[in-house]
């Protein structure tokens, strides 16, 4: 996620497949359906492939902070695995705070990234597979599937939370992150105010003591 100063930004999503997963689906710009996310505003990249790996990134904006909510539930699709993500900016006396707060709700079931149309086109089945299909084929051990966030903030940093939301048990994590940044320009007004107020009294002292002086 790259945050704006305004409160708007972009979201990034990434997909890393290694060379097993795309020798058995095949090459991602076929393979991977875009059809639907580009009619909703993502723009997805062509897949790219360095050493034994192939990544495949899909790109939307958010024009507001309010914005923010409704693309991370979009990526959620109807599952609560990403819910209540929300964009504060707070503007105070020559500083801007920004916070980016959200939940990560996983139950730790792969079938949590499906949905009923998915599963209708598998002939009922979320991942296309029995319990005991995938068991095998896992080796009797539920994959793990970390996602990284990351948020780069508009005073420059970044900040990355990581997260496994698969590995067969539920995990719950808050995902907060937060920066300011101060701007100099107030500060230096006050200082030269400051500065002005300070001459303007010492000449004003300085013209009463001449004025009250006796020449004899």
């Amino acid at each position: 996620m790259r945050l704006g100063r305004d409160g708007s930004g972009t979201v990034a999503v990434t997909l890393h497949v290694d060379a097993e997963v795309q020798e058995r689906i095949g090459d991602l710009s076929t393979s991977v359906k875009t059809d639907d996310l580009s009619a909703r505003g993502w723009t997805v990249s062509t897949p790219v492939t360095t050493g034994r790996t192939t990544s495949m990134t899909a790109t939307k904006p958010f024009g507001s902070p309010a914005g923010l909510t409704q693309v991370m539930e979009e990526i959620s699709g109807g599952s609560k695995l990403l819910d209540e993500w929300r964009v504060t900016v707070t503007d105070g006396f020559a500083s801007t705070s920004w916070a980016v707060n959200g939940n990560v709700a996983a139950t730790g079931d792969l079938a949590q990234f499906s949905d009923d149309s998915l599963a209708a086109a598998l002939d009922g089945l979320p991942l296309g597979r029995t319990p005991e299909e995938l068991a095998a084929e896992w080796g009797g051990t539920p994959p793990s599937l970390p996602v990284t966030f990351r948020v780069h903030l508009p005073d420059g940093t970044t900040q990355v939370r990581r997260v496994d939301v698969a590995a067969g048990r539920p995990t719950a994590a808050v995902i907060s992150v937060d920066a300011s940044e101060r701007a100099a320009g107030p500060w230096l007004w006050l200082g030269i105010a400051g500065l002005a107020t300070a001459v303007g009294v010492a000449m004003l002292v300085l013209a009463r003591r001449e004025s009250g002086r006796v020449v004899t």
